[in-house]
């Protein structure tokens, strides 16, 4: 006889199964892996991992240190795995067995399908979340196929920033209003908001990189009833391509690629544990990766394709769209069956990291406007951001720019009382191995270590929503 919580867990599994975004949405559900299929589904990680008397896991703690996310189908949660965007339950002999489904077919008309999508949502009063850069673009240029502009689009940033300045122009000369927003750090609400979100997401997210998200966007409340996203649009191209893929390939040079283009430089993670604990955990991760690397047989760019589908986009950037569900409707044309049936049959020939075929897609929807984009950037100019570039920084052990809004989202966290007192107490979970010299030396310097506060206070409000769930530290 199972409860009537798993019973909803299933039911709920079993209809994302069909339904129309089954690759753009995650079902919000959970289990427990056992040798003869999965069971014990539930809705809530915390409750699910409370129920069966585990802890957090040291190793999901790591990877979202070390690479920004949990790698296969890991919770924060020991033994607790979360159903992905994709996957469906099939029930034969009397057990659950979780399966990946084939990708969407390619749709005979990508322009109109996508185009509609588009067009309905800034019909019903969607804004456009508008960079300027290729995928906000394309859907734009999908609306002004038909003649249909969004209600209002939007840029977050400095009001001299290169990419507000540019969304400003495109959107100026092509007759769509357009606001900048300032990213907006909230002390008196940044912990309750983040901490919902850290709920909504399956404790999947760095709680820095969101935090200030929610008050920002509270702003667009009164003047859009929803948001038109270009996320994952990238991945028409290659993601992770380097100059360096046919060398990667042939020396078998993966573990350094591993280190150079996901991993952070080893001194601004492994501190946060204790030297054995952090040595150990350095290889599971290699291996976990070795792993989703060779998920599927192929070349290197197929495979780090494949890297980049199953990973980056289901285990990474889904989350944070379901977790925006609670705060506004998100519109996601190019997370679509559509779209991604039409990006994931592209074979490596034709995938560049410039992403030539989405290039390719919007001037035939709407040339004016790439025509128009060029003498933009020629006029603002753009940062280089080059994979070079992006490998000798982590070479030199140089972190990475922060994310909007992170730095003083990350002092204003570390500041918390009741989130310094949540960290505390994983710090006293001997089965975590995490340094207590680390932790301070984190704590102490927000804004030399955003991410790794995010990392703390995401696993913190994991550990005490786990305590109010009835779980007992033996």
């Amino acid at each position: 006889m199972i409860s009537k919580r798993e019973e909803e867990a299933q039911n709920r599994a079993r209809m994302h199964s069909v339904g129309p975004q089954l690759w753009g949405r995650s079902p919000g559900v959970y289990y427990i892996e056992t040798e003869s299929g999965a069971g014990e589904w539930e809705t809530d990680p915390a409750r699910l991992a409370a129920e069966r008397k585990t802890g957090l896991d040291a190793l999901a703690i790591a990877e979202e240190a070390a690479i920004g996310w949990q790698l296969g189908s890991r919770t924060l949660f020991k033994s607790v795995k979360r159903m992905l965007p994709g996957e469906r339950i099939v029930s034969c002999d009397n057990r659950d067995v979780v399966e990946t489904c084939a990708y969407p077919e390619v749709p005979s008309c990508i322009v109109e399908r996508l185009s509609a999508q588009v067009c309905e949502a800034f019909e019903a009063g969607a804004a456009l979340e508008f960079s300027g850069g290729l995928d906000s673009r394309l859907l734009l240029a999908l609306g002004l196929h038909r003649g249909v502009r969004p209600k209002i689009s939007f840029t977050i940033g400095e009001e001299d920033s290169s990419e507000v300045v540019n969304a400003a122009a495109i959107a100026k000369e092509f007759g769509v209003p357009h606001l900048r927003i300032p990213a907006i750090v909230d002390r008196e609400r940044i912990r309750d908001d983040i901490v919902r979100f850290i709920r909504r997401t399956g404790y999947s997210v760095n709680a820095v990189t969101h935090a200030w998200l929610p008050a920002t966007l509270s702003r667009l409340d009164e003047v859009r009833t929803a948001q038109v996203s270009g996320l994952v649009g990238e991945i028409c191209g290659g993601f992770y391509y380097t100059p360096y893929d046919s060398v990667i390939e042939k020396l078998g040079l993966e573990r350094q690629w591993v280190a150079m283009r996901l991993m952070a430089p080893r001194s601004r993670w492994s501190f946060l544990w204790r030297a054995d604990i952090a040595q150990d955990l350095e290889a599971q991760i290699y291996a976990e990766t070795d792993a989703a690397l060779h998920s599927i047989n192929g070349t290197w760019r197929e495979r780090t394709d494949a890297f980049y589908r199953n990973e980056r986009v289901r285990r990474w950037a889904i989350p944070v769209l379901d977790a925006c569900e609670e705060l506004y409707r998100v519109v996601t044309p190019l997370l679509s069956p559509e779209y991604f049936g039409w990006a994931t049959a592209l074979p490596p020939s034709v995938r560049t990291r410039d992403r030539q075929p989405e290039r390719d897609l919007l001037r035939r929807v709407f040339p004016e406007l790439e025509t128009f984009q060029v003498q933009v950037q020629e006029t603002v100019g753009t940062a280089s951001n080059s994979t070079v570039t992006k490998i000798l920084r982590r070479l030199a052990g140089r972190k990475r720019k922060s994310d909007l809004g992170a730095l003083d989202s990350a002092v204003a966290l570390a500041e918390d009382s009741k989130l310094r007192e949540w960290i505390s107490s994983i710090c006293a979970y001997s089965d975590l191995g995490l340094s207590t010299e680390g932790v301070e030396r984190v704590l102490g310097n927000p804004a030399e270590y955003p991410e790794l506060i995010g990392v703390l206070v995401t696993a913190s409000v994991a550990w005490n929503d786990l305590h109010q769930s009835g779980f007992e530290d033996a």
